[in-house]
C-alpha cells in the first residue's frame, strides 16, 4: 500500500457499513505494523464500526501491515506519510486533515503526545482521548516532559494497566484530565475461539512477549 501525503485509501468492495448520522471516531496513530499497540487500534476500528460507530484509523507515518490487512477488509484507512518532528513541533499534515474531517472524537494512542497533542488542539475542539500503552524504554525526564505536556491538552485519559496508574499519578499526568484504567486496551478477552479445537483436560496457554518491565508485562 502506498499513499501520497493525505491520500485516502479507497476501501475495498465489502466495506463495514455504518448508520448515517452515526458518531465519528478517528484513532491516530504512528504506523499500523504487528504488535501489541496496533493491534488494540485494530480492535478497536473493527469493533466500533460492527457496533454502528463510524470508526477509522489515521496514520501519520505508514500504514504497516495491519493497516494492510484492515484496508483489504474493508475499514477506512488514512495514510498522512508526514515526516517525523521534535516533541516541541506541530505536525501541519494532521492539523490539515483533522479540520477537514469534523470528527466528533479524536483518540490517539502512542506517538508523539506532545506534538500531535499540539497539533490536535489547533485543528479540532472535538473530545480528546489518549490512551497510554506502556513506555518503550526507561523513561527520561525529557519523557516525563513531553507526557505532562501532552495531558495538559487531553481531555480523557486511559491507561492500560495499573501499573501505568501509578506511574500517571507520580508524574502528575492525572492532574489534568479524567483517567481510566482499561486492561490492555481491550475490555474482554474471549476465548470461544479455542473450544472447538480443545482437548480433554484444562485449558493451557503459552503467552510469548518481551518480559521487559517497561512495556508494562504485568497485564501478561
Amino acid at each position: 500500500m502506498t499513499a501520497s501525503a493525505g491520500e485516502l485509501i479507497a476501501a475495498a468492495p465489502r466495506e463495514v457499513a455504518v448508520p448515517a448520522g452515526a458518531l465519528r471516531v478517528v484513532h491516530v496513530v504512528n504506523e499500523l505494523q504487528l504488535a501489541g499497540l496496533e493491534r488494540v487500534i485494530a480492535e478497536l476500528v473493527e469493533g466500533q464500526r460492527l457496533a454502528g460507530i463510524d470508526s477509522s484509523a489515521l496514520v501519520v507515518h505508514e500504514a504497516g501491515q495491519l493497516g494492510e490487512r484492515l484496508h483489504r477488509s474493508g475499514y477506512p484507512i488514512t495514510v498522512l506519510n508526514a515526516p517525523y518532528v521534535r516533541p516541541w513541533q506541530r505536525v501541519p499534515e494532521l492539523v490539515a486533515w483533522l479540520r477537514a474531517g469534523r470528527h466528533d472524537v479524536v483518540h490517539m494512542h502512542g506517538g508523539n503526545w506532545w506534538s500531535y497533542g499540539k497539533s490536535i488542539r489547533s485543528a479540532t475542539r472535538a473530545p480528546f482521548v489518549y490512551t497510554l500503552h506502556g513506555e518503550q524504554y526507561p523513561p527520561s525526564m525529557k519523557i516525563h516532559a513531553v507526557e505532562f505536556m501532552g495531558a495538559v491538552r487531553t481531555d480523557h485519559l486511559v491507561l492500560v494497566s495499573e501499573d501505568l496508574r501509578q506511574y500517571s499519578r507520580k508524574w502528575w499526568l492525572d492532574r489534568w484530565c479524567p483517567t481510566d484504567v482499561v486492561q490492555n486496551g481491550i475490555l474482554k478477552l474471549d476465548l470461544d475461539f479455542v473450544r472447538p479445537a480443545r482437548r480433554p483436560g484444562p485449558l493451557r496457554i503459552l503467552h510469548v512477549a518481551r518480559l521487559d518491565s517497561v512495556k508494562r508485562q504485568d497485564v501478561t
